[in-house]
């Protein structure tokens, strides 16, 4: 049986109480830049659009491809995968 997955991607988020899911889950945070709260110019916002979207994306993969005995497995190892995860760039 796998676990519920509650992950966070904003910084500002981190610790937030999530309302969708209230039951134990395992938990993460991304830890990525709010690309809304860039300034500057087109370029300057565009680029820190691109680069959430391109960490996300990463992250986003690394997940799904974690295979059935992490998801279904002891919780330590699915949690120590998530911090993984959640600490990568790309």
């Amino acid at each position: 049986m796998t676990q519920d997955v509650v992950i966070t991607v904003l910084r500002n988020a981190a610790g937030e109480t999530c309302p969708a899911n209230l039951a134990p889950a395992g938990r993460t945070h991304g830890g990525v830049e709010d690309p809304d709260k860039t300034t500057g110019s087109e370029q300057e916002i565009d680029a820190a659009f691109e680069k959430a979207w391109q960490i996300l994306h990463h992250r986003i993969e690394a997940f799904l491809s974690l295979p059935p005995s992490v998801l279904s497995g002891p919780e330590k190892r699915l949690q120590a995968e998530l911090n993984r995860i959640g600490e990568t760039i790309f």
